[in-house]
Formats: C-alpha cells, structure tokens, sequence
C-alpha cells in the first residue's frame, strides 16, 4: 500500500484502544467467565450485535477474549502478572459511548487508564 493512500483513506468508524495498569481487582484479571460477562453486558447495553465470542485462558494466568460484532470487535487481553490489560473496540456505527466503556472498565477493575486513544476525534 502506498503511503499517500493511508493517510488520505476515509475513516468509517471510531477506534477505542485503552491501557489499563496497576489494576488492583488482579481476581478479574483470571477470571474469564465475569470478565466476558461484563464485557457482554456492555455490548448489549450499547445496543451492539454479538455475532461470535472467542476465549482462551493462559497457563499459569491471563486470558484473552474477542467479541466479533456485527459492528466490528471488541477484545481483551489481561496481563495479571503486570496487573494490567489491553483492551481494543473498534465499532462502526459512530458510537459516542466508548469513553462509557473505558470508564466502566476502569472502575471494575480498580486500575489507572494509562494509554487511552479513541480514533478518529
């Protein structure tokens, strides 16, 4: 890809990627099954479709979950040995509600948002 083009593309949705560290709820980090339900809970809330849920739990600790929506996706990656986690949503249907979310997020998880970009703004 030319790299004019990448900077001249238009941009049809808006892109959440959030940093959250020194989370002190380090038993939600582990523990997939309330961590994807608060996720869950939070897709639907927002009105968004779930169209495929992926979940895999790491050995010795840590997990990743990817909601594939039909407006795009929404993942979590927990990193508890860092006390901290990754998280990206990117939905297309021009949603103001991601400073929503990483709130909510955040205070679940009792952490400090450390990196926070929503794309475009």
């Amino acid at each position: 890809m030319n790299k004019n083009n990448m900077h001249s593309a238009s941009y049809n949705g808006t892109h959440l990627l959030l940093d959250i560290a020194q989370i002190r709820n380090t038993e939600l980090l582990n523990d997939m099954a309330a961590l994807s339900l608060l996720m869950e809970c939070m897709v639907l809330q927002l009105g968004y479709k779930i169209l495929d849920k992926i979940e895999h739990q790491f050995s010795p600790q840590g997990c990743t979950i990817l909601f594939l929506l039909a407006e795009s996706h929404f993942s979590i990656h927990t990193y508890p040995e860092h006390h901290r986690v990754a998280i990206d949503l990117y939905t297309c249907n021009g949603s103001e509600d991601l400073d929503v979310i990483a709130e909510r997020l955040n205070q679940q998880l009792r952490g400090k948002i450390r990196l926070l970009w929503i794309l475009p703004r």
